[in-house]
């Protein structure tokens, strides 16, 4: 059996976003890859919440260092200061070496502490993050029980790791992955995250005017089969209307305004959101939040209620204007879907924000540049277009691998052996990525600045720290500012 690693005091416990100075996989043109927002990660926020409601005896801290601005040095005091028994690190893949360089700097810091890796990147590849020599421990899939049962286990002084669903560990050298951990069925068991293990102040947006911008997750998995996505065809659950306006009046009382839907699926469930709306007005609660929604989930008294009920903007993954391309990414939905979602927003009045796809397989220069035309066509307000990149275990990864796109797979190793020169496959098998950022770039620049946009978001501007903020995005855009 093991010792204890608390020897009779409190145990202690760290949960890490680390800060990101090595980002893998960064598609935007360096104009455009830009912070214009801090925002709250509530995967890991919920693991630390679960265990804190779970433990109250065991000092739980949390340390986004992103939100924070903290670097590595910065880090390294904290860990020296606080000496916890247990490190834990949210994990992605573009974040994976900055994740890594974490745990060396804690086991520095203090060698006694055991560091414990989470989140996407670990789950798709346990072993080979395990197999990295300051990582003791990874938590596969949804965190929240696999943490509380290893504290429980480590507190006793006997982790008996073997009987830990979604955990994998190392022992006499060797490294072990148990079973998977099924997922939370319930997600009322689930408490929200608790915003008081962070400085809420840090959460801004620059299309939110720079006040505070919390994040809700209203559901988790997602029942659609976008070939891009990791999590596609999921299991697919939801919180009730009520606990997600009980969590809104919460944050109210910190004196919190504006809100986003973390998820993209609060209009699946039609009568839910409709009932959400209805519970906001009935409560006379006086928000503004975004949502994000496909366009074959909503229609006009869906958006009609969310308008009603405080809604100011409305994101949609639209990603092709071109029906091949949705048929290609198993969208299953039609530019007649995306065209009546936009002018059905309009004629409520919301505002859309349409987030487009480049660089797909066979997309010219010319087809993408015509996406910035019909959004113009259609007034849409905001756009985002993002470089399709190809990230592992996806279905679009498995097709590119075997329709011999990817000719090297650099996924595993760049797991077993990660280095920040990795190449990186996107799906265009027309252009380089220095192309395609640059086509991103003047796509950008052709949407935004144009005299009704620009007068628009100056509209918008209701403070001299938000016309500050957007005059910063406006001149990187142009090249003008770093």
């Amino acid at each position: 059996m093991e010792r204890g690693v608390c020897d009779n005091r409190f145990m202690k416990v760290l949960f890490i976003v680390p800060p990101e100075e090595t980002y893998i996989g960064a598609s935007s043109h360096k104009s455009i890859d830009y912070k214009r927002e801090h925002r709250p990660r509530l995967g890991i926020m919920s693991v630390a919440t679960y265990l804190r409601q779970n433990r109250q005896d065991v000092e739980v801290r949390f340390l986004d260092c992103i939100a924070l601005e903290m670097n590595f040095s910065d880090l390294e005091r904290e860990v020296l200061d606080f000496k916890p028994h247990l490190a834990g690190i949210t994990c992605l893949t573009f974040t994976y070496i900055d994740c890594l360089r974490t745990a060396s700097i804690i086991k520095r810091a203090s060698s006694e502490t055991k560091v414990c890796l989470g989140g996407f990147h670990v789950t798709l590849y346990p072993e080979e993050t395990l197999s990295q020599k300051d990582v003791d421990i990874v938590i596969c899939g949804e965190g929240e029980q696999s943490m509380l049962d290893l504290v429980n286990g480590l507190d006793k002084g006997t982790p008996e790791k073997a009987d830990i669903s979604g955990l994998g560990f190392k022992e006499n050298g060797a490294l072990f992955v148990n079973k998977d951990r099924p997922t939370m069925k319930n997600l009322e068991d689930v408490p929200f995250p608790d915003y008081d293990l962070v400085n809420i102040n840090r959460y801004s947006h620059v299309l939110a005017g720079g006040d505070i911008n919390l994040a809700i997750e209203s559901s988790r998995g997602c029942p659609f089969g976008c070939i891009f996505c990791d999590i596609r065809h999921s299991s697919f659950r939801y919180r009730s209307a009520v606990a997600i306006v009980d969590e809104i009046e919460r944050l109210m009382a910190k004196g919190v305004r504006s809100f986003f839907t973390v998820d993209d699926n609060l209009t699946v469930n039609k009568k839910r959101v409709i009932k959400i709306c209805e519970l906001i007005v009935k409560r006379k609660l006086r928000i503004d939040f975004k949502v994000s929604s496909r366009v074959d989930t909503v229609n006009e008294e869906v958006l009609y209620h969310l308008k009603h009920a405080g809604c100011s903007k409305l994101s949609i993954g639209m990603e092709s204007s071109n029906q091949k391309y949705l048929d290609f990414l198993g969208k299953n939905i039609t530019v007649d879907n995306i065209i009546e979602t936009i002018q059905t927003a309009h004629k409520v009045g919301l505002p859309v924000f349409a987030y487009v796809m480049f660089g797909l397989p066979d997309q010219t220069r010319e087809e993408m540049m015509e996406e910035v035309e019909f959004l113009k066509r259609y007034k849409v307000e905001y756009a985002s277009f993002s470089v399709c990149t190809i990230y592992p275990k996806t279905l679009l990864y498995y097709q590119c691998l075997e329709n011999g796109h990817i000719v090297h797979d650099p996924w595993p190793e760049f797991a077993r052996n990660p280095r920040d020169d990795v190449e990186i496959p996107f799906a265009s098998n027309i252009y380089s990525p220095e192309e395609l950022r640059e086509i991103q770039l003047a796509a950008t620049r052709r949407f935004y600045f144009r005299p009704g946009s620009i007068v628009m978001h100056l509209k918008s501007i209701n403070s001299w720290h938000a016309f500050f903020q957007k005059a910063k995005l406006g001149l990187r855009f142009m090249g003008i500012s770093k």
